[in-house]
């Protein structure tokens, strides 16, 4: 049986298509209209927007700059009098008037740090605009006057904070002083043994809360006032115990804590006078190197 011959494949040869020109036409258009929005977005659209973040940039530097100027004032004026001599030495009525300028100071600065982010906010888009031959002529002048001015303002918040922080704490031991003097101080003469207890218990309660606020690293606090703040809390510790004893009839233990509250009053004025002393190299050695650099960027506004 003879086996059939496969039938070749039949080639079937087409012409090429031909684009039409209405085809053409309508691709033409396009990359016209492509190239048009493109010429339209970088000669209108690119220098509007660019105009629109160099005024808000400048608004916010501005605004910046003329708070960062008053904070820096306030500063100067805040630690140029607790440098002298600490916190704790200042008189009540000054206490209360500073004490307002520091809170409104934190207050100020935090507004300044926050047009400063705002104005780096704005030049950070201004350089991130897609498209540009060159950069805008604000974003070179103004880059560096920003960087340096959130720096120093960042600086002058944590001054503000700490000048309020010592502030309130001063407050508080001059309240606590008026309390000794005025309550413990004429029990303990008088022999009235229960009001001097309550006196120095109410006392110690109060010196556990400074011995807290003292030992708060954002205050910038001499660790030598800490150190006035415990030898007054064992002062109002031994006073309690003596009048207990001394109210219960243990005459011997009276005597013996008597004693000690004579070393422990003279421990009290011992360590204020170390801290009033260390006060102007305390301010030399851990204020005055943020206050410089607060100072900073206002120096070139």
């Amino acid at each position: 049986m003879a086996l059939t011959r496969p039938v070749p494949a039949r080639r079937v040869f087409r012409p090429t298509r031909r684009v039409s020109w209405g085809t053409r036409i309508l691709a033409a258009l396009i990359l016209l209209t492509a190239i048009a929005a493109t010429a339209a977005f970088v000669a209108v659209v690119l220098p509007a927007r660019l105009a629109d973040l160099g005024v808000r940039e400048g608004q916010e530097l501005g605004a910046a700059e003329g708070e960062a100027a008053t904070v820096q004032g306030s500063l100067a004026v805040l630690f140029g009098e607790m440098n002298a001599a600490g916190p704790f030495a200042l008189p009540s009525d000054r206490l209360a008037s500073d004490l307002a300028l520091a809170r409104t100071t934190e207050k100020q600065a935090g507004d300044a740090l926050g047009h400063a982010q705002a104005a780096g906010a704005y030049l950070a888009d201004a350089g991130g605009v897609p498209f540009q031959l060159h950069p805008p002529a604000f974003l070179k002048t103004d880059q560096p006057s920003a960087s340096q001015l959130q720096t120093s303002l960042q600086a002058a918040v944590k001054l503000a904070h700490a000048a309020t922080l010592q502030l309130t704490l001063a407050q508080t031991v001059a309240a606590d002083e008026q309390a000794r003097n005025g309550q413990l101080v004429p029990a303990l003469a008088s022999r009235s043994w229960a009001s001097a207890a309550r006196a120095a218990a109410s006392l110690q309660a109060q010196l556990r809360s400074e011995q807290l606020g003292a030992a708060n690293p954002d205050a910038l606090l001499d660790p030598l006032w800490a150190r006035w703040i415990d030898a007054r809390y064992a002062y109002a510790l031994t006073a309690q115990s003596y009048a207990l004893n001394a109210a219960s009839g243990q005459a011997l233990t009276a005597q013996e804590l008597l004693s000690t509250m004579s070393s422990q009053a003279a421990q009290v004025q011992a360590t204020l006078a170390a801290a009033r002393r260390d006060a102007a190299p305390w301010a030399q050695r851990s204020i005055e190197p943020p206050l410089a650099s607060a100072a900073r960027g206002t120096a070139g506004s």
